[in-house]
């Protein structure tokens, strides 16, 4: 396959989205039924009503969706911030992220002081954090009573008792805080979501049995016990080397008084709450781009996926945009995620529309090569070289060759290949028939043979 085939195959597989579409709601519908045309089935004209009943934003409806989208995140974090286990699950991924069996990037969004442009790596803050949430955590201990030189005022035995409250509760304030110092991606928002709950449900179990977690029986060395207990709390987030040991976890916590089972049911049912208001925002700004997608789909269309599968593909993409958009930075949201849209279906193209999957890696390769072809060809007016695209992209002549024969489109053998019907495979050498060169070349050397023999006579 030529290097200019390449180019155009790639060009046309690549084309850019036309970014100007109007948002006119009859445009939109006609657009619509212009769809509905490439793939006449019951479930694609049903998706098509669904995805045309929401109205379509403006820009302050864009704006004011993506506000209530922050507004239920912050809030929702604040109360995973506020739970004990949550702060024992910070030490357990730290551990994990120091043993490589968690990624950085996959958990953590973004961290206080951390930069793009700066050469520390998240994982290095991350980690920074984390430790300031294990020092927080380890400072939570039941203190003790308030030394005072004068006992006997009533004063001084209300000051006595409200001390361990009032320090305790600057503890946990302290300790949220430097949870909320990382931004969690949506995904691990989700798992500490579920992680409350399940502990939660544990928590109840602990309050029907009578006497269970009763930090507030004596023991002969009471603070002595509770810096233990407390120890070991940590050790156990620590020592885990596999998933947190949630039930293990939750014992501990109330048997050392960090939380009781009637505040960790009530703390569960306010995150739900939130995380259902957060996944409510989502889905509205969702809803209503999905003609967007329609949009977006039809430039994407008889490629190697069907219309719907393109549609759902694009769908992904669109959910993540709604994660990702900040609306600060002045854009609209339409024009933010139509690249996340295109780059969600031209991925899905590249891993599902070839009979042979190649992996990412190669596909790369397979365009940096059909654009420094292209950029070769318009220099010199001729075609490009491996020799040549090797030299640009710094790599083997050999990978450059592999990568444009990965490249080249497979053919079916039960496609007509002309106007008659008969089928590629119908002009395969089967090897039961000879090659006609040959036998040409044999019928003349044998015509010759005989011509030769009859002059002899």
């Amino acid at each position: 396959m030529r290097l200019e085939e390449t180019d155009v195959a790639y060009e046309e597989k690549y084309a850019d989205a036309d970014t100007d579409e109007s948002n006119d709601p009859a445009y939109e519908s006609e657009e619509a039924e212009e769809a509905g045309d490439i793939d006449r089935t019951d479930l694609l004209k049903l998706y098509l009503r669904e995805a045309s009943r929401a109205p379509m934003l403006n820009a302050a409806g864009e704006v004011a969706g993506a506000k209530r989208i922050e507004r239920a995140r912050t809030r929702l974090m604040k109360l995973l911030s506020r739970s004990p286990v949550i702060a024992q699950y910070s030490l357990h991924l730290r551990q994990a992220l120091l043993r490589g069996d968690e990624s950085a990037a996959d958990m953590i969004e973004h961290v206080s002081g951390y930069d793009v442009n700066s050469p520390v790596p998240l994982s290095a803050l991350a980690d920074q954090a984390l430790a300031g949430v294990e020092s927080a955590y380890n400072n939570l201990i039941p203190p003790g009573p308030k030394p005072v030189q004068k006992r006997g005022s009533r004063k001084s035995e209300r000051a006595n008792k409200k001390y361990p409250r009032s320090l305790k509760a600057r503890m946990l304030v302290r300790l949220s805080r430097s949870i909320r110092e990382m931004v969690f991606t949506p995904a691990a928002e989700r798992r500490l979501a579920a992680l409350v709950e399940s502990a939660a449900r544990i928590a109840r179990s602990y309050e029907q049995k009578p006497g269970a977690g009763d930090s507030n029986n004596p023991t002969p060395n009471g603070k002595a016990s509770t810096r233990k207990a407390s120890g070991n709390l940590v050790e156990a987030a620590v020592a885990n080397t596999g998933e947190l040991d949630v039930k293990a976890v939750v014992s501990r916590i109330i048997n050392t008084g960090l939380a009781l089972p009637l505040e960790m049911a009530r703390l569960s049912k306010r995150v739900e709450a939130a995380l259902s208001e957060l996944n409510s925002a989502k889905q509205q700004m969702t809803e209503s781009n999905l003609r967007l997608v329609i949009s977006v789909a039809r430039q994407f269309t008889r490629r190697g996926l069907p219309f719907l599968d393109l549609i759902q593909e694009g769908n992904v993409g669109l959910m993540r945009a709604v994660e990702k958009f900040d609306w600060r930075r002045g854009f609209r949201f339409s024009t933010y995620a139509m690249w996340w849209i295109r780059q969600s279906m031209a991925r899905a193209l590249d891993t599902q529309s070839r009979v042979v999957r190649l992996p990412a890696s190669e596909l790369t390769l397979i365009n940096k090569v059909a654009r420094v072809s292209r950029s070769i060809r318009e220099e010199t007016s001729s075609e490009a070289t491996s020799d040549q695209i090797a030299e640009k992209l710094e790599v083997e002549s050999e990978r450059i060759s592999e990568a444009i024969g990965f490249a080249q489109q497979t053919v079916t053998l039960d496609a007509p290949a002309n106007d008659n019907g008969e089928t590629a495979v119908n002009f395969i050498d089967t090897g039961d028939t000879g090659n006609p060169f040959i036998a040409a070349l044999d019928w003349s050397r044998r015509t010759a043979i005989q011509r030769a023999l009859a002059q002899l006579t």
